[in-house]
């Protein structure tokens, strides 16, 4: 897993998509993964609080934050 190029798709990816999105004054859709979560707890909310089993989960519950701010 080459953890920088998973930031820069995922994280930095997701930033440039939303900067975009707001200059259009656009709707966002976001499609994460169930890799934010652990699997301890089951069927998950869009409330519950991410534990990332992974880099790419961690990378991607980052991106889910940029898309909340937004």
């Amino acid at each position: 897993l080459n953890k920088a190029y998973a930031d820069k798709v995922n994280v930095e990816g997701t930033q440039n998509l939303l900067e975009a999105a707001g200059k259009q004054q656009a709707f966002f859709i976001f499609i994460s993964t169930d890799f934010i979560f652990d699997g301890k707890a089951g069927m998950y909310k869009e409330e519950d609080t991410g534990d990332p089993v992974n880099y790419y989960g961690l990378t991607k519950l980052k991106a889910e934050a940029l898309v909340k701010h937004y």
